[in-house]
């Protein structure tokens, strides 16, 4: 090896979000999950998971959201569910997402108790 290569920088390798491993398996055969809500689940912290409990889609997010494979998402309905004092800690998890795709992109606080409280993005990645 030259010496040159010593000092490249690793390229490191994004993780799934926890529960997220069967979700991006299936995206690989080419299914798209059927959910009673229509979206996926994105839970902002385990807190969160917990309230949300098992009986809906969901993968969950308890770090910074650029160590995370989020490709799984395209093309899906996503709701990215946090608790209300983490709303600006959700803009970049909702940018790091949008990157990838999804149909739609949505955040909403849980619980929701401000009715202008929910956020989407918009083509070009826009808050409203």
């Amino acid at each position: 090896m030259s010496p040159e290569n010593l000092f490249l920088p690793r390229l490191h390798r994004l993780r799934l979000p926890a529960f997220g491993r069967e979700l991006a398996a299936l995206r690989r055969r080419g299914h798209v999950p059927v959910t009673k809500t229509g979206w996926i689940i994105v839970a902002y912290g385990w807190a969160m998971h917990r309230l949300i409990g098992a009986q809906h889609p969901r993968v969950v997010v308890d770090g910074a959201p650029g160590q995370y494979d989020f490709s799984a998402l395209a093309g899906l309905d996503v709701l990215i569910a946090h608790e209300p004092q983490d709303r600006d800690a959700v803009h970049a998890l909702g940018d790091a997402i949008w990157l990838c795709k999804p149909r739609s992109l949505t955040a909403a606080p849980i619980p929701c108790e401000v009715p202008d409280a929910y956020r989407y993005w918009h083509p070009g990645g826009e808050h409203v």
